[in-house]
């Protein structure tokens, strides 16, 4: 797979825009893409005793923010093009080479990246 171009890789998102994960300036951002991606994505890696959704969680966290309320609603907001490795995993630097090299702090910038694109 070395001989691929990594950057003109892509999937459809549900409204049929093209995300690069690898090129993440390409996106198109779109705050309702991003709900209805994570109202669908569970907590823990789906290991929970009922369905709990990252949108749920993150109303929750914006509740528990009074500064920032828009942080706390999009904190999680990379896990709507990056699926999330749960915590216990993620501490392990070899994870992240089985899972495309993307570290805990690419996540979060990028979601820091996308509230101040966003700029809610």
């Amino acid at each position: 797979m070395s001989d691929v171009d990594l950057s003109s890789i892509w999937f459809q998102t549900y409204k049929g825009n093209r995300f690069y994960p690898y090129k993440p300036e390409k996106i198109i951002i779109d705050i309702e893409e991003i709900a209805h991606a994570l109202s669908n994505r569970c907590r823990w890696g789906g290991h929970s005793l009922e369905f709990y959704s990252v949108a749920q969680h993150s109303v929750l966290v914006s509740r528990n923010c009074p500064q920032s309320p828009t942080w706390g609603l999009l904190h999680d907001a990379a896990e709507a093009y990056y699926p999330d490795i749960p915590r216990p995993l993620k501490i392990s630097p070899d994870i992240y080479n089985v899972s495309g090299g993307y570290t805990e702090k690419d996540y979060y910038s990028f979601s820091y990246s996308l509230i101040l694109y966003i700029g809610l």
